[in-house]
C-alpha cells in the first residue's frame, strides 16, 4: 500500500511540474495565436450546461481561471460599447510600460494573468523545450534530496553561518535592498532608481504569491520537519495547514524573492559589470543558507530560484530595461 501510495504522490508530482505556471513564461500567452475556430462553431457560455465530472474538471479550471483574469477586459469592451473612451490596451508584453505608485496594482495583476496562463502556452506546444528542460533539473534536485539533506542535518560547521544567515536575518535584508534604494534615490532625486527598486518590489510581490500558492498545492513536509532516520523521500502531499499559515517546503520564498529582487537589477544595471555579481551572490547566499538551516531541501531553493528569476526576467522587466 505505501508503495503505490508513494507512485499516486510521484505522479501528481510530476503533473505539477509540467504546469507549473511561470516556469518558462517566454511572453504572455496571445490570444491571436490561438487555433481557428471551425465555421459556424459557437463560442462557449458560461450559462452553457456542461458535464461534471473528473474528466473535464481540469479543463473547467483552467476555462474557469480565463473568464476571471479577462474579466477587466470585459468592462473596457461595454465601455467601448456604451460609447465611453477606452483604456489603452498593451498588446504585447514587451512595450514599453510605466513604472509608478498608481500603475503597481495593475501592473500585478496583469503579472499574474500571465504568469497562470503559461499552460495555455503548452497546449498550444509552444516552450516545450525550456519547460521540459525545468523539470529535468528540477527532478534531478528532487532524486538528491534524500541524500543532501542528511549530511547539513549531521554537520555542525555552518553554526556560525546560520546564525549570521538565519531566515529573519534574510527576509529581512532583503526587504531592505529595495527599501533602502527607493529611499535614495528620493534623497538623491533619481526617478531611474526609485523605478527600479518599484520594479524589485512588484518582481518580489508576484513571486510570492506563485510560491504561496505551490506551497499550499504540494503541502511538502520541511527537512527539519523529518524524525532522525526518517525517510526524506516521502515527504510530498503530507503538510497541510490552514492557507494563511501556510508551512510547507516547496519551493523557497526566500529564494524565490531574492532572485526576483536581484535580476530586476542585474537587468537595469547591465553597463556596471559588479551588479550582477553582487545580486546574484547575495541571492545564492540566502538560497544557501535555507539548505544549511534544513529549512528547505535544495530543489525547493532552486525552484525558487528559477521562479524569480523567470518572473522579473520574462513578465516584470520586457519593456522596463534600459535602452542599449
Amino acid at each position: 500500500m505505501s508503495l503505490i501510495t508513494s507512485q499516486a504522490k510521484s505522479v501528481l508530482l510530476a503533473v505539477c511540474l509540467m504546469a507549473s505556471p511561470g516556469a518558462f513564461a517566454a511572453s504572455p500567452a496571445d490570444p491571436q495565436s490561438g487555433p481557428t475556430p471551425a465555421t459556424g462553431a459557437q463560442p462557449f457560455s458560461i450559462n452553457e450546461e456542461g458535464p461534471i465530472n473528473w474528466k473535464p474538471f481540469v479543463p473547467d479550471l483552467y476555462h474557469g481561471q480565463k473568464r476571471i483574469w479577462a474579466f477587466p477586459g470585459k468592462l473596457d469592451h461595454e465601455e467601448t460599447q456604451s460609447g465611453a473612451t477606452p483604456k489603452p490596451q498593451l498588446d504585447s508584453i514587451d512595450e514599453e510600460r510605466p513604472i509608478n505608485w498608481r500603475s503597481i496594482v495593475p501592473d500585478i495583476c496583469r503579472d499574474q494573468k500571465n504568469i497562470w496562463t503559461f499552460p495555455a502556452k503548452l497546449v498550444r506546444g509552444e516552450d516545450w523545450k525550456p519547460t521540459l528542460a525545468f523539470a529535468a533539473i528540477l527532478g534531478g534536485f528532487i532524486v538528491a534530496d534524500p541524500h543532501a539533506s542528511p549530511y547539513f542535518r549531521n554537520n555542525s560547521n555552518f553554526s556560525e553561518f546560520n546564525r549570521r544567515l538565519s531566515g529573519t536575518n534574510t527576509a529581512i535584508a532583503t526587504a531592505l535592498v529595495p527599501a533602502s534604494f527607493y529611499a535614495l534615490g528620493l534623497v538623491r532625486k533619481d526617478s531611474y532608481a526609485t523605478q527600479t527598486a518599484m520594479l524589485a518590489g512588484e518582481a518580489a510581490v508576484d513571486g510570492e504569491i506563485l510560491g504561496w500558492v505551490l506551497k499550499n498545492a504540494a503541502g511538502r513536509v520541511r527537512p527539519t520537519a523529518v524524525p532522525a532516520g526518517g525517510n526524506y523521500s516521502d515527504t510530498w502531499f503530507e503538510n497541510y495547514q490552514p492557507p494563511l499559515r501556510a508551512d510547507a517546503s516547496f519551493p523557497s520564498e526566500h529564494a524565490i524573492a531574492a532572485f526576483s529582487i536581484a535580476t530586476v537589477f542585474a537587468r537595469r544595471y547591465p553597463d556596471h559589470r559588479w551588479v550582477p555579481w553582487v545580486a546574484y551572490g547575495a541571492a545564492t547566499l540566502v538560497g544557501f543558507s535555507r539548505v544549511t538551516l534544513q529549512a528547505h531541501f535544495p530543489s525547493d531553493v532552486f525552484a525558487g530560484a528559477a521562479f524569480g528569476y523567470l518572473i522579473s526576467r520574462f513578465i516584470v522587466m520586457p519593456g522596463r530595461e534600459p535602452e542599449p
